[in-house]
């Protein structure tokens, strides 16, 4: 996954991001993924990328749809996505061996 920093090159990392293939529910789909510093948290960053990522996934890759795995108790990240008019479609228990 591509990593993201807050300064355009400097050697500090602000966090990661990308799309990556997702079998959710057994149904193959493409997750949006981000995570950033606690210490930057606030700040717009997962706003930003959510759009650029979108805009990848979607107009640049012409896939026909993206999805958004977040846990229950994560609300900004929830209201992130909510503003980016993505939809709750459902929810459910996704166990994954590596954690953003």
């Amino acid at each position: 996954m591509p990593r993201a920093s807050r300064n355009g090159g400097g050697e500090a990392t602000a966090g990661r991001a990308g799309i990556r293939h997702l079998v959710l529910d057994g149904v193959n789909e493409v997750e949006i993924a981000y995570t950033f510093k606690r210490a930057l948290w606030g700040q717009g960053l997962a706003s930003e990328i959510t759009k650029a990522l979108m805009n990848l996934g979607l107009v640049q890759l012409k896939l026909p749809s993206l999805v958004g795995v977040v846990a229950v108790e994560n609300t900004e990240s929830r209201h992130v996505l909510e503003r980016a008019e993505f939809i709750l479609e459902r929810s459910g228990i996704y166990i994954t061996a590596t954690r953003l």
